[in-house]
């Protein structure tokens, strides 16, 4: 087992024992071995999947020996400075035996259980005796730390990614402003983010995600306040409203196919044209492969939410440009693109051409790719369509158990039938 690779149930993983001298760092959780599941059965793929997982094992393994721990003890620091405080205001004036043995046992505790170099023990000592008090806890380890632990317990990639980097955000202020993690530094750093009021929400959810994963480290903050709770947003009426994406007029959408063309781009009129015509998003239809299209439909897969992954019908209106784009294609993919981003988005480059394009006619910038979507719902709405039936073709969920999990929802031929009703000049 030289390369690290282990076969379990058709699946490789790949495998490392962790040296006995840095087990009892934090960062491996006294775990004698790491192993990660690499998602394939070929062994050439799985090596090749286990090189850079293993050059961040060793890594830490490495980082643990040269003593580049992972900042906890500082937390325990304060808090053991704590500890040594409530001690005094609870002993006899004349006796200070007591504090003296709750500071020192505290502190060759914590400088065995983290192993700390003597510069670490230094800072340990001062942040104890409250000379130096620690300012923030948060260093780029333990946030990469923080990201591979959100991976590992299947939160998607980008989430973890999104929520590693508004930690980062957090810890940068606190350095900048020599603050220490509580929920006033919280408040503070959320106020001064120009941000909308639902990113500013997904900077407490990331923050709240960080601090449960800090009490996996050490059980004891479980008993602290978590600094991340109860922080409120403001709703702002105006924020609210710019916020909204607006429908398109069934002529701007025609203007917009019509401006594609004419400036070369039959990529993003073809992908204009679909989305006008089903309501798709942009990456579901940048996603839609000849191996999921039959005669009269093509599915939906990872889509935004569970009910989004569907059966479409299509249209009669685009049946051609269907058969078209499925006999030219290379890669399976009816709509072409360079965008293959790492979280396997292919719609990137598409979505910023059509930006350019409305932002060149003079578009308002609540009128994105989306709109189209809100203008083929408009349509199939005043067309009289079953609100069932639109909500099933748009990938919404439908609300109820008896629709959402026992329903099988209209039949292709339904679904064309609704789709026909959307008409535009092209």
């Amino acid at each position: 087992m030289a390369d690290h690779l282990v076969l379990k149930g058709g699946t490789w993983h790949v495998r490392l024992d962790v040296p006995i001298d840095v087990r009892i760092h934090p960062d491996f959780f006294m775990k004698k071995v790491l192993t990660k599941s690499l998602a394939t059965g070929n062994r050439q793929a799985a090596k090749t999947a286990s090189l850079s997982i293993l050059a961040e094992w060793k890594s830490k393994i490495q980082a643990a020996r040269a003593g580049q721990i992972s900042p906890m003890w500082r937390m325990e620091a304060e808090d053991l400075r704590h500890q040594v405080y409530e001690a005094i205001a609870r002993a006899p004036s004349d006796d200070i035996t007591g504090p003296h043995e709750v500071r020192d046992v505290g502190i060759v505790k914590i400088i065995l259980k983290h192993g700390l170099s003597e510069p670490n023990i230094k800072q340990l000592k001062e942040i104890v005796k409250g000379e130096a008090r620690q300012t923030t806890s948060i260093n780029e380890t333990l946030i990469k730390e923080f990201q591979q632990y959100q991976s590992d317990y299947n939160v998607i990639e980008k989430t973890a990614h999104t929520q590693a980097s508004f930690v980062r955000r957090y810890a940068n202020f606190l350095t900048a402003q020599s603050l220490q993690i509580d929920h006033d530094s919280f408040e503070t750093f959320l106020a001064q983010l120009q941000l909308s009021r639902q990113s500013k929400q997904t900077a407490i959810f990331a923050c709240r995600a960080f601090w449960k994963f800090l009490i996996v480290k050490d059980k004891r903050l479980k008993d602290k306040a978590n600094p991340f709770a109860d922080h409120r947003i403001a709703s702002m009426r105006k924020e609210q409203t710019k916020a909204s994406y607006s429908a398109f007029t069934k002529e701007e959408v025609e203007e917009l196919y019509a401006a594609a063309l004419i400036s070369g781009d039959d990529v993003l009129a073809q992908t204009i044209m679909i989305g006008a015509y089903t309501g798709c998003r942009i990456e579901e239809i940048c996603q839609i492969h000849t191996s999921r299209i039959t005669d009269t439909s093509f599915t939906v897969v990872d889509a935004k939410t569970a009910a989004g992954n569907r059966t479409l019908a299509i249209p009669t209106k685009l049946k051609p440009i269907f058969e078209k784009l499925a006999s030219e294609t290379r890669d399976g993919f009816l709509i072409k693109s360079s965008g293959n981003n790492k979280y396997g988005k292919r719609s990137d480059p598409i979505s910023k051409r059509f930006g350019r394009l409305k932002k060149k006619m003079d578009f308002d910038t609540n009128k994105v790719f989306h709109s189209i979507r809100k203008t083929a719902a408009t349509i199939l709405e005043r067309e009289g369509v079953a609100p069932l039936t639109i909500m099933s073709m748009l990938g919404h969920a439908r609300g109820t158990v008896t629709f959402d999990v026992y329903a099988k929802g209209p039949t292709v031929e339904q679904m064309r039938t609704a789709l026909d009703c959307i008409k535009f000049d092209f």
